[in-house]
């Protein structure tokens, strides 16, 4: 009896199984260590697993004002890198256990989204200051 074949079908029916937990909200982005490890086709249909999985959240939304990042330029290459990463972690689902990740990408999203408020509010007086010169 050949037990590659049979481990072969296994692990392919794991994966499909661990596929529909993710359709049903269970599955996470893999954003930490501890996600991408407990979302993985091996790991994934285990307890901690399924817990981790559907007891997890989405980190906040971000979205650019692409007219601030035109009107930026280099002098402001910082923020632009930070909009950056701020953009990658938008909306990623974090499992349970990597709550504090999810926290801390949050805190950063609305650090970044503060920033941009403030230099919408720049970008606007130095117009306002160029129309009445």
């Amino acid at each position: 009896m050949n037990v590659n074949p049979m481990i072969g079908g296994i692990m392919k029916a794991g994966k499909m199984l661990n596929q529909g937990v993710s359709a049903l909200g269970g599955g996470t982005d893999g954003m930490t260590r501890t996600d991408a490890w407990l979302s993985s086709n091996f790991l994934g249909l285990t307890p901690i697993g399924l817990i981790n999985g559907f007891g997890g959240a989405r980190s906040d939304t971000y979205t650019r004002d692409m007219d601030i990042d035109a009107n930026t330029g280099g002098s402001y290459q910082g923020f632009l890198d930070s909009e950056a990463e701020a953009d990658y972690n938008s909306g990623k689902k974090y499992g349970l256990l990597s709550s504090g990740a999810r926290e801390k990408a949050n805190d950063f999203i609305a650090n970044v989204n503060a920033q941009q408020i403030r230099l919408g509010t720049i970008e606007d007086t130095q117009d306002l200051n160029n129309k009445t010169a």
